[in-house]
């Protein structure tokens, strides 16, 4: 039982999702995506957190002494994200994990066989799953930021049909927020009752 979201960037996707978590958080594991910010409104960076029972705040003022680093001006640090969703992999394990919240998915990530074992791992742990996914073009504008290779749109495409099989892939535009926000809160609910 899987449910992402997809849209553009900074609509509220990952808000709308933690918002929706927040009074079950205890409950939750998995890991999400802070954006971390300098001096002006562009990223500075993005940073990766273990999520169990607290969840982040999704935007952080950059700093030297953060862990979990992974994309800081437009150097990409993949076994950041490796080691980081190992780690999770054990924290949906958990008995006291009752959904996995997995934010953001889908990215750079897609070229590591170590990342995408582990993924498969927690998307086949029998545990409701919600999250974010890179969309098509996020995914292109990322790429190219760090000059990797087109074989990610082919990894994207199969990721995103292997969720499909158990699940949905929404995309969040300003016309259905609401709607959205109410069918995330749908999910969290029916999830929580067959737990």
């Amino acid at each position: 039982m899987y449910l992402f979201l997809e849209g553009e960037r900074r609509i509220g996707k990952s808000t709308m999702i933690r918002n929706a978590l927040l009074p079950y958080r205890e409950e939750v594991a998995g890991m999400m995506v802070q954006r971390l910010t300098g001096d002006g409104e562009q990223a500075f960076g993005f940073r990766v957190c273990a999520v169990e029972g607290e969840l982040p705040v999704l935007e952080e003022p950059a700093s030297p002494d953060l862990h979990g680093v992974f994309l800081h001006e437009g150097v990409y640090h993949e076994d950041i994200l490796v080691n980081a969703i190992a780690e999770v992999v054990a924290l949906c394990e958990k008995d006291r994990c009752k959904l996995i919240i997995l934010d953001e998915i889908g990215g750079l990530e897609l070229s590591s066989a170590s990342f995408m074992q582990s993924l498969e791992a927690i998307l086949s742990c029998g545990k409701p799953c919600i999250g974010v996914i890179k969309s098509v073009e996020n995914l292109r504008h990322s790429a190219s930021r760090v000059r990797t290779s087109d074989q990610l749109s082919l990894q994207s495409e199969s990721l995103r049909k292997r969720i499909e099989t158990e699940g949905q892939i929404l995309t969040v535009q300003s016309e259905n927020l609401a709607d959205t926000a109410r069918r995330v809160e749908d999910f969290i609910r029916i999830a929580r009752q067959k737990n």
